[in-house]
């Protein structure tokens, strides 16, 4: 795990709160980014949580803010970014090859 034992500090820039969503059975969830099917999905965490409250909880107590946090945030995003451009090149090869 990252940020044990680091700085108290926890922003709330990159920490999303929870929302509500509804799903296709009309009945309301919370959800959070960063975990599914409870684990969560912090880069190299995958601790266990019960529900989104006790992963909020361990969210802030074990990935705080910090240098070691926004570099694995700046490195997702430029990772993302490069599927997204791969993506686009492969979607236009597609609309090619569907037009011919």
């Amino acid at each position: 795990m990252y940020g044990v034992g680091a700085s108290e500090h926890v922003s709330t820039e990159l920490v999303m709160t929870s929302s509500p969503t509804v799903t296709s059975s009309s009945s309301v969830q919370f959800g959070h980014p960063l975990y599914s099917h409870g684990v969560c999905r912090w880069p190299g965490c995958g601790v266990r949580c019960t529900n989104v409250f006790d992963f909020n909880r361990h969210l802030h107590s074990c990935h705080p803010l910090d240098d070691v946090s926004m570099a694995q945030a700046q490195l997702q995003m430029h990772i993302v970014n490069q599927q997204l451009k791969q993506l686009n090149n492969e979607r236009k090869r597609l609309q090619v090859l569907i037009s011919n």
